[in-house]
């Protein structure tokens, strides 16, 4: 169980870091899911650095101000988390407040469909890998299912 939630995080860790979230949101279109909800997933995926980015300046505010002290504690941990969250969702209500007015500005949402400025193309090395993984895959269905693996993982008869 663990080898497989390790194998989930780090594909999306590799996902995240190699793929820019304007193709995550092309390719979700792409897929049938209306641009409004596929724009709302890719709008959080900019916000994350944005937000991490903030969170370290609170941080370093309060440091410099003294008002992350280093209590001990239930108390204090609870007094230093009040701390941050208030400028921190303060923060975020602002992001999302200026966001929300752009896009009101730029008449998002008023046409059932979307133009965009480029197409999604999916490339040879792509294929060759999603040819290689959909293989892989199955041939590890396959071992598990004729129960390959039994030297290595005991399964005790029934």
């Amino acid at each position: 169980i663990g080898l497989r939630v390790l194998s989930i995080v780090s594909a999306s860790l590799i996902i995240a870091r190699t793929t820019d979230p304007h193709d995550i949101f092309l390719w979700i279109v792409k897929m049938g899911v209306p641009y409004k909800i596929a724009y709302g997933l890719f709008v959080a995926l900019r916000f994350i650095p944005l937000m991490e980015y903030e969170a370290e300046n609170i941080q370093a505010a309060q440091y410099v101000r003294g008002i992350m002290e280093q209590k001990g504690g239930l108390k204090g941990t609870f007094t230093r988390l009040a701390n941050f969250l208030v400028p921190f969702i303060a923060v975020g209500i602002r992001r999302a407040d200026q966001a929300a007015l752009a896009m009101e500005v730029r008449a998002f949402g008023l046409h059932p469909t979307r133009t965009n400025l480029r197409e999604l193309k999916f490339p040879k090395n792509g294929r060759i890998f999603l040819a290689v993984w959909a293989l892989l895959f199955v041939l590890y269905a396959t071992f598990v299912n004729n129960n390959i693996f039994s030297a290595i993982n005991f399964v005790p008869p029934h």
